[in-house]
């Protein structure tokens, strides 16, 4: 039998190890092993600090920094695709009214040039697209990178996550509307900026709703 002194010695250390242990208990992520991986192509910045503000609102405990494609070689950005559980991508639309390779930035090549032989290793893979765009410049071609790299992903056979209400927006059309939704975040940095951290923040909230950390 222990006594009450030393009933409540016990209960106190094993609170004060509970405190030290649970942190522990936590997964512990490295830049490269993080759950969510964040890959964006960008032609003036906007992109990058969409991608910034992603980053923000899953924590750096979730999410790894976001890697701009550009500074990747073809075999690098495949195999850092491949790293994470579920992946977030992004891209400006700056060849406006073209067929394909609509963002001009790195991914367009890397879509159709590295992208069709991962299928079997990206298939099933949570994805979740976003794109910057002006809608009232290109009103009838507001964010169409960001349907074009959907596009791509869906056709590996991804799961694709993230669809996103129509609602305040002022555009005529896009290439990145599927049914009545868009197909991921849409940004408008230009005329929308005082809108995006919210957005941002919904976005994400909802990604996590949709079980984009579910293992």
């Amino acid at each position: 039998m222990f006594s009450s002194a030393a009933v409540t010695s016990l209960l106190v250390a094993s609170v004060a190890n509970a405190w030290v242990i649970a942190p522990q208990a936590q997964r512990s992520f490295t830049r490269l092993d993080a759950a969510v991986g964040i890959f964006y192509g960008t032609c003036t910045g906007s992109t990058s600090e969409a991608a910034d503000l992603i980053h923000q609102a899953f924590g750096s405990g979730v999410a790894a920094e976001p890697i701009d494609v550009d500074g990747l070689t073809d075999d690098a950005l495949a195999a850092s695709l491949k790293e994470h559980d579920a992946l977030i991508v992004g891209a400006p639309t700056w060849n406006t009214g073209a067929e394909s390779e609509c963002s001009g930035t790195g991914w367009d090549k890397f879509y159709y040039s590295k992208l069709p032989a991962m299928k079997s290793e990206l298939s099933g893979k949570k994805v979740a697209v976003f794109g910057l765009g002006d809608q009232s410049s290109y009103s009838e071609y507001f964010c169409d990178a960001a349907g074009e790299i959907w596009d791509v992903f869906n056709g590996l056979d991804c799961k694709m996550l993230g669809a996103w209400s129509q609602d305040g927006y002022e555009h005529e059309d896009s290439k990145s509307i599927r049914g009545d939704k868009f197909c991921g975040l849409l940004l408008d940095a230009v005329n929308q900026e005082d809108m995006t951290e919210d957005r941002v923040k919904q976005w994400v909230a909802q990604l996590i709703d949709e079980g984009i950390l579910a293992k």
